[in-house]
């Protein structure tokens, strides 16, 4: 593992056999009661590749001209809602989690999940994924309204969940950047650096930096202070839709879907065309032959038989 460590922005191209291992180890740890932890780290690592990987694979690039920002194919705005809307709620998570206990609290020690935020390469997907969703953000605002209705209704999923989701999206932003200026969290040089991906725990030696870290994303500006209101009537009994892994969707109740053999993650099984046209198509031939954790898919036709693709 250490011997595949790069640069963050080398990755998402070049590195996918790194991002297979470490979705294979998180397989591996979640079975184990003891290193389920452990597990979800290197799990959500991979689930982060991924969704940064949609972004940018549906970034429209303009040849002969100067980037303003990020700008996605029109295929790809309404399929990016559901990524960026399963960052925003992670990223919230996450933070709420890693930042600093109350002062009268015995266990001071930092949540282990605060390697996703430390360690450089989980720190870069998740900086990259939200100055995309910023950037989407602002491409759409551009658009007259009532002039497509995807966009419309895009934007205003958008909005409301950049809006009201819990997290100030522009704050996190500063946030990990501050956090990746920190002494001895900057490149891969460090064998403790590397070590966190591998073992994933967080050495003595980072633990004056894990605790500036802590610091900064316990800045109050980071959550809003009144949250989203509840609804009225509790949502408790009702079961939680399952989410196809690729779409970040709702998984349909009924028709064809893929199940991962290794981490049990389910997508809709649709046929698409290795010639059909458009960013998004490209996305999802890309988990055609492989789940984002690196595992085969085993389809399940609902009643007309199944097997492993």
């Amino acid at each position: 593992m250490q011997g595949m460590m790069r640069p963050p922005g080398v990755q998402l191209e070049t590195n996918s056999v790194q991002l297979e291992v470490l979705g294979m180890a998180g397989v591996i740890y979640k079975a184990s009661p003891t290193l389920e932890l452990r597990g979800t780290i290197a799990y959500d690592t991979a689930l982060l590749a991924a969704c940064t990987r949609a972004f940018h694979k549906c970034e429209k690039k303009n040849r002969g001209s100067v980037s303003v920002g990020y700008e996605c194919e029109s295929d790809a705005i309404w399929p990016l809602i559901g990524h960026l809307t399963w960052y925003c709620d992670f990223a919230r998570d996450l933070v709420q989690e890693c930042k600093a206990p109350p002062l009268n609290t015995a266990d001071t020690k930092p949540n282990p999940r605060l390697i996703l935020i430390l360690h450089p390469l989980p720190r870069s997907l998740l900086l990259r994924a939200a100055e995309c969703i910023l950037g989407l953000q602002a491409f759409l605002a551009v658009f007259p309204i009532n002039s497509n209705m995807t966009v419309d209704m895009s934007r205003n999923v958008l909005d409301d969940v950049v809006g009201f989701n819990g997290l100030v999206l522009r704050e996190w932003v500063a946030a990990l950047t501050r956090v990746g200026e920190l002494d001895g969290l900057t490149g891969f040089a460090s064998p403790d650096l590397q070590n966190m991906l591998v073992d994933f725990t967080i050495p003595d030696s980072l633990m004056a930096s894990s605790n500036i870290a802590q610091a900064i994303i316990s800045d109050p500006s980071l959550l809003l202070t009144t949250p989203p209101t509840p609804p009225a009537t509790p949502l408790a009994t009702v079961p939680s839709p399952e989410l196809d892994i690729v779409r970040k969707g709702r998984l349909p109740r009924v028709g064809s879907f893929r199940e991962c053999t290794k981490c049990g993650a389910k997508t809709e099984r649709k046929e698409i065309s290795v010639n059909e046209a458009g960013k998004w198509a490209s996305v999802e031939l890309s988990y055609e032959g492989r789940c984002a954790c690196g595992g085969l898919w085993y389809v399940r036709d609902r009643g007309n038989g199944e097997g492993v693709v």
